[in-house]
């Protein structure tokens, strides 16, 4: 081994109650003061590289602090503001103050012992941030003045952030927090808009841009403003697809944009999900919103066929019965394309018989041939045209009755379906022998049912007259 160097052993302590501290430039020791505070002294964790350390209050110090004002304590000094001069806040002694003051509990003494850091340029924006949020700590502690407290906590962070100075890390997540307490605590939109505005316009890659970009979307909502808030959620999908906001920015998206500037955008946007979809299950919902976006623009024609699309290529069976239920809905109630509805029940029907719903389904089909596809024969009697109603679609329609009230017969959908084969036989069919059997079905099973007194004067009836 060679030179004279000895081996280093324990630092001493000093009598002060520093630390030595080796000089790169020399082998001289120097010692660096340690900032005074309630627990005999704390080093500054950014020069030391960790966060402070109390040391142990003894029964000799005075001031000793209660174990849970020890805990407030460390819980404080866990957010450190500085200003972009690179002086550190926390290391003025009114900044010590002010942190033993609230661990105390003492929020107005701790806003006090900052204010003479406000006439103080290097250390004005740091401090106002540190009061803003000493206000909302008081809120949250003290809620019925919660009102004031949050207001004057916007006010402090407000004329922090008008200051300057602040790092720009520090920035977004000062503006985030505004925004926060504007929208949340406030219920002032405008403020909250402009705080989450700069975010997503002056800081993209802050941590929780997805989440300023939705809130701004928000906001811009409760203020009326469709067109934007429409383009922040179209925004949030496009850009972060990973966000936790993605479903319901997705959603409000699909709500909003028909009507606005970006009706065409979003519906491209959605486009590109559906091409963009990593399987199969995420392709047949992408193309299922699609749909749905374009029957909210009103163009019900290509909400079917994309509904089509997807009742066709789904692997999800639940998909595809959706995508043919919503699909029958536009055919009937949209474009009055009841034949057009009849085969995709139809083809539903026989695809997933089990599928949840089916009930409802076969209870469609038949009004849809009872009452929507009525057929009529004509013939010439002295030169005048007669029509007779065709009996084909009134037999297709008891035959969907029948197989629902086989299936389900102490549902609810099929006391309906019990009454109308009634009706049918008796009115249309002329089969009273059928149609009484139909109305003691239903008495049997819904004695109780709204319609049960007049399914018994139609059995008076019958037996009178037949």
């Amino acid at each position: 081994m060679t030179g004279s160097a000895k081996s280093a052993g324990p630092p001493v302590v000093q009598s002060d109650g520093t630390l030595p501290q080796e000089d790169p430039m020399s082998n001289a020791r120097t010692t660096r003061p340690r900032l005074p505070d309630a627990f005999g002294g704390v080093p500054d964790r950014h020069e030391f590289g960790r966060a402070p350390r109390p040391s142990r209050p003894t029964a000799g110090n005075a001031r000793s602090v209660p174990r849970q004002g020890v805990v407030l304590w460390l819980a404080l000094m866990l957010a450190l503001p500085l200003t972009s001069s690179g002086q550190a806040v926390q290391m003025t002694a009114e900044f010590q103050q002010s942190r033993q003051l609230q661990a105390q509990g003492d929020f107005e003494g701790a806003i006090n012992a900052l204010q003479p850091l406000v006439a103080q340029p290097q250390f004005a924006a740091g401090a106002q941030i540190e009061m803003g949020t000493i206000r909302q700590r008081q809120a949250e502690s003290e809620m019925s003045r919660s009102l004031t407290h949050f207001n004057e906590a916007a006010f402090y962070l407000s004329e922090g952030v008008k200051r300057g100075g602040l790092p720009e890390a520090e920035q977004p997540k000062v503006l985030y927090e505004l925004g926060r307490i504007y929208q949340e605590r406030l219920s002032d939109y405008p403020q909250a808009a402009d705080a989450y505005l700069q975010v997503v316009e002056g800081f993209p890659n802050f941590l929780s841009i997805d989440k300023a970009t939705f809130h701004l979307a928000t906001c811009y909502e409760k203020l009326g403003k469709q067109n934007e808030a429409a383009g922040m959620y179209r925004e949030l999908v496009a850009k972060y697809p990973y966000s936790s906001y993605f479903q319901t920015a997705q959603s409000r998206m699909k709500s909003l944009s028909p009507g606005t500037e970006g009706a065409k955008a979003a519906l491209e946007l959605q486009e590109g999900l559906v091409d963009a979809a990593h399987t199969d299950q995420q392709g047949a919902k992408a193309a299922l919103d699609l749909a749905a976006m374009h029957a909210k623009n009103g163009n019900f024609r290509q909400a079917i066929e994309e509904y089509r699309k997807v009742a066709a290529e789904a692997s999800s069976p639940e998909q595809a019965a959706e995508a043919y239920r919503k699909m029958v809905s536009l055919l009937d109630e949209k474009e009055k394309d009841y034949k057009g509805a009849a085969d995709a029940l139809e083809e539903m029907l026989s695809r997933f018989p089990d599928a949840p719903g089916i009930d409802k389904s076969l209870m469609r089909l038949g009004k849809i041939y009872e009452k929507d596809l009525d057929n009529y024969h004509t013939r010439v009697v002295d030169g005048r045209v007669q029509y007779r109603k065709d009996t084909d679609n009134t037999l297709k329609a008891i035959e969907y009755y029948d197989r629902l009230t086989e299936r389900f017969p102490d549902a609810d959908v099929s006391a309906e379906a019990y009454l109308r084969k009634g009706d049918l036989y008796l009115d249309t069919l002329k089969d009273p022998d059928e149609a009484k059997r139909q109305y003691e079905e239903f008495l049997q099973r819904f004695p109780d049912n709204a319609q049960a007194e007049t399914v018994r004067e139609k059995l008076k009836k019958i037996e009178s007259e037949y």
